[in-house]
């Protein structure tokens, strides 16, 4: 498998990897900064906080994947403004 398989820095829950396809996996810190990235969110330690306390309710199965985890964040979670 591919990706960015470096140890998570900052997120430590349940989700050790989160799958973009079978062949293409990255940590959770990684999927993490994309998201707040993409979304325009400040990349600050506040918001991967906030993202990553969200993480941990996640109630999907594994392979995690990349779509099902943004659409779960993205359904309420807001991130601290400064957009």
């Amino acid at each position: 498998m591919s990706g960015n398989t470096v140890a998570s820095k900052h997120y430590q829950g349940p989700i050790d990897r989160v799958f973009v396809s079978m062949h293409e996996v990255h940590n959770v810190d990684f999927f993490i900064e994309e998201y707040l990235r993409t979304r325009r969110f400040p990349l600050n330690d506040d918001n991967r906080r906030m993202v990553g306390e969200k993480l941990e309710m996640f109630l999907g199965r594994v392979p995690y994947l990349w779509g099902d985890l943004a659409a779960f964040l993205d359904c309420d979670w807001q991130g601290e403004s400064g957009r």
